[in-house]
């Protein structure tokens, strides 16, 4: 996939720094890449951005091929539930929901009725090895599970693009191991692009795109 991410002259200031985070920095994104960088390199702040979830000072910021500034914040809202899928360290999970509620509440928000959410829901968390769990809580699942959860979260509704945001932070190499492979599994099958921010240096060794954070630039390494 082309033309995923295009940014021109973008400049974020905060009124705690004395200098902007990022200064005029121009980018393009053409396929799936991780992030890295020290803490409070902007690496979150970036994704952020260009995910529609915080705003920029100057310049401009397009994701598949529309310029984010050009649309309403209701326009960024329809255009991100439809076209993006997002994973934390933290599951985010709704507590009150199971696993299948979970799993089929974006199909829902993007308009699929019951039924169709339902089978399309229940063959990716089957697909995931995570049949005995389908109406099982949050609370009732190990990390691994949960985060296993939050990926098919992720890529139910077929987004273009996933924002993965130190997705393994919370747990141990094995579960990381699991994850990560599914995630990227997962987003190879259905040609999603996959966007994620992470420390970890075994997830780095699986993408041909690596990208870092330095003094304010993002620099191909």
């Amino acid at each position: 996939m082309s033309n995923v991410v295009e940014i021109k002259n973008l400049t974020k200031r905060f009124p705690s720094l004395e200098k902007p985070l990022f200064d005029r920095l121009s980018i393009e994104i053409n396929d799936s890449s991780v992030i890295t960088g020290v803490s409070g390199s902007g690496k979150t702040t970036f994704m952020q951005i260009i995910a529609g979830l915080d705003t920029f000072d100057q310049g401009d910021v397009a994701v598949l091929g529309k310029s984010l500034s050009s649309l309403s914040s209701s326009q960024v809202s329809t255009f991100r539930r439809k076209e993006f899928g997002f994973i934390y360290q933290f599951h985010h999970l709704l507590n009150d929901f199971n696993v299948l509620e979970n799993v089929k509440l974006p199909l829902l928000l993007n308009g699929y009725d019951d039924d169709k959410a339902t089978k399309k829901a229940k063959n990716l968390i089957h697909q995931v090895g995570l049949n005995e769990r389908l109406h099982h809580f949050p609370n009732q699942l190990s990390g691994g599970e949960r985060q296993r959860v939050a990926v098919c979260r992720a890529v139910v509704h077929d987004p273009k693009i996933i924002f993965a945001d130190e997705p393994t932070g919370n747990l141990d190499k094995k579960n990381s191991r699991i994850v990560i492979d599914l995630l990227i599994k997962l987003a190879k099958e259905k040609s999603i692009s996959l966007i994620m921010v992470t420390h970890d240096l075994s997830v780095l060794k699986k993408f041909k795109n690596k990208l870092e954070f330095v003094d304010g630039k993002l620099k191909k390494c």
